[in-house]
């Protein structure tokens, strides 16, 4: 986990962490997929997306410098993504952290 937080901007691969824990790569997965309820692939996306919110809340960065930091290098891939999970653009959700917070 600490490993995935560290390299959020990367390109964070089965075989890096199955390598990582001198495991296979399929049993890597299963043992994940068994100890958190998740794929990997979806908790990248969960902690991707909680930083996400963080930044938005806490910095001035650009929604584009925001994607970039951790790890969609596609803007609108990021976008689409915040909105599914969040059920609100980054943006919208950026400004109602401003709201609540004055």
């Amino acid at each position: 986990m600490a490993y995935i937080e560290a390299h959020l901007s990367e390109n964070i691969t089965v075989a890096t962490l199955a390598s990582l824990c001198h495991m296979s790569g399929s049993c890597f997965s299963r043992v994940f997929k068994a100890s958190t309820g998740h794929t990997l692939c979806q908790w990248i996306t969960r902690v991707r997306l909680q930083r996400a919110r963080t930044l938005l809340a806490s910095s001035a960065l650009s929604i584009a410098e925001i994607a970039n930091a951790i790890g969609f290098h596609d803007q609108s891939h990021f976008v689409r993504k915040f909105k599914q999970v969040n059920g609100v653009s980054a943006r919208d959700w950026r400004a109602q952290q401003l709201a609540l917070s004055q």
